[in-house]
């Protein structure tokens, strides 16, 4: 429910649940089709079409903005710095990208023929080290990974998850389910390495979860998510 119970008009929420569903189409449009092309679409049309509630149900606020935005940019340099370190001396770096090819022959047993290697995503992960792309990366890592999925795992999972159990066990129920949906690694990276990797997944999906928990708002979690995935996809895991 919206601030002191007033509930989003129909043709508003009429309005954002045909925006969120049109905007992956859009996306896909220009190559961007990832699972966080669409990730943020459920949440918007389920708490904002479906139960009438506003943006503010899925930590899109400005409590604590600022400390928020400090902490996820401390801590996403933190964690991709650390664990990108982790990887190296493990010997868990540097795997060759093409491997991800593998990924086209899985889709397409579901019927899917889309190129994995044509995703923005990944076009922008391979692109040189010129500043545009790194750049361009950046901010592709930050507003459409980071916030796309933050919204639905903290701002969405885990907040309906902790309406039924205590705030620790939502923190690392989210994290574990959004640990698993990375299972695509196992394309790429050996069987023991990968799961390994998705240990550390969930740890930084628990962190981002306590984020969220004590600022009360997704935009830590968001930059501290995106910068993450740039710097630990972009200069350790692959080559």
């Amino acid at each position: 429910m919206t601030h002191h119970g007033y509930k989003i008009p129909v043709t508003g929420r009429f309005a954002v649940s045909i925006a969120a569903i049109a905007a992956p189409l859009l996306l896909l449009a220009f190559g961007v089709y990832g699972s966080f092309s669409f990730t943020f679409s459920i949440p918007l049309v389920w708490q904002i079409g479906i139960l009438g509630e506003g943006l503010r149900s899925l930590g899109l606020k400005r409590r604590s903005l600022w400390p928020s935005i400090t902490a996820g940019i401390l801590t996403g340099l933190i964690i991709a710095f650390f664990g990108g370190f982790i990887l190296r001396a493990l010997g868990m770096t540097c795997y060759h990208i093409d491997r991800a090819g593998e990924i086209n022959n899985f889709l397409q047993s579901f019927g899917l023929r889309i190129s994995f290697q044509g995703e923005l995503g990944f076009r922008l992960l391979t692109a040189g080290n010129e500043l545009i792309w790194v750049f361009s990366s950046l901010i592709f890592s930050i507003f459409l990974v980071g916030l796309g999925e933050e919204i639905f795992w903290r701002g969405f999972i885990q907040r309906k998850i902790s309406k039924a159990l205590p705030k620790n066990a939502s923190i690392w129920i989210t994290a574990v389910l959004f640990s698993l949906v990375h299972f695509y690694i196992f394309f790429i990276i050996p069987f023991k390495e990968g799961l390994f990797l998705l240990g550390l997944i969930a740890l930084t999906g628990a962190i981002w979860g306590y984020l969220y928990e004590y600022f009360g708002n997704i935009w830590g979690p968001a930059l501290s998510h995106g910068i993450t995935a740039f710097l630990v996809w972009r200069y350790f895991v692959f080559s």
